[in-house]
């Protein structure tokens, strides 16, 4: 047996460089299968990766449109609410010009009216001016002022002077708006408790009747008037002003019919 091992040894050696060349052999191929399997895992996984990243970049690109078309949208929006916004300002200054327009050509909320005053506080006069209220010019204007207290007197003493120098006729002619214009020749002022004035004015826009009192405040005189409208069957005020200091009522207005 010793003999057949020492005989043979050079080939045993040779088996067993063999074997071990077998065993380094299955051992790289071992490490080559489980690197390509590595390499492998790795490569799919690189996929995996690029197709997320893929899929981020489609998702990156279709919520940049929605955000742009969201933003075009909104543009949009904004754009037909400008046009409306500028339509309703159109519109409402197309309103405003027919108002005007129809102010204008009727004399709607149009009103001729008599302002008035003392030169000083020792005139013997009332300086009296016409007013146009509203946008309409107004044409034949003309303004029949009365003194009742004079009248009423003159009627009680039956006194036809007396009752025709308390009236004092003028002609206005053409009132504008924002101008006014001075009538002539000054009315005498009667200086009374009460002073009381009656206007008849008549115009192309219809006929009103202003009511005018006089009463000093203090060391001034002071003059309140109500203006009332004749131009349909009902008696209509369109302006009233009624100074500091004069007595009202216990429904805090005035009394146009007081004598004192």
């Amino acid at each position: 047996m010793i003999e057949w091992l020492m005989s043979n040894s050079t080939n045993l050696i040779a088996l067993g460089g063999l074997v071990t060349l077998l065993g380094g052999l299955l051992t790289v191929l071992g490490i080559v299968v489980k690197s390509r399997q590595q390499h492998r895992t790795m490569q799919e996984q690189t996929d995996i990766l690029k197709d997320n990243v893929r899929l981020a970049n489609e998702l990156t690109r279709k919520s940049e449109d929605a955000l742009r078309k969201s933003d075009e949208q909104l543009q949009y929006v904004k754009e037909n609410a400008r046009l409306a916004n500028q339509l309703s300002q159109k519109s409402e200054e197309i309103t405003g010009l027919n108002k005007y327009i129809k102010e204008y050509v009727t004399g709607a909320n149009s009103y001729p009216f008599v302002t008035f005053f003392p030169a000083d506080d020792d005139s013997k006069n009332i300086y009296l001016s016409l007013t146009q209220e509203g946008v309409a010019p107004v044409d034949d204007v003309s303004v029949k002022l009365m003194d009742i207290n004079v009248w009423d007197e003159g009627m009680r003493e039956k006194n036809e002077v007396k009752m025709r120098d308390s009236v004092r006729e003028y002609n206005g002619g053409t009132v504008v708006p924002g101008v006014d214009k001075f009538l002539q020749p000054a009315f005498p002022f009667q200086r009374r408790q009460l002073v009381r004035l009656k206007a008849y004015i008549t115009s192309k826009l219809g006929m009103y009747i202003q009511m005018i009192h006089g009463r000093k405040i203090g060391e001034n005189w002071q003059f309140g008037f109500r203006l009332d409208s004749l131009k349909t069957n009902k008696v209509k005020i369109v302006k009233e002003y009624i100074p500091e200091g004069f007595p009202l009522n216990s429904e805090r207005k005035y009394d146009w019919n007081s004598k004192e």
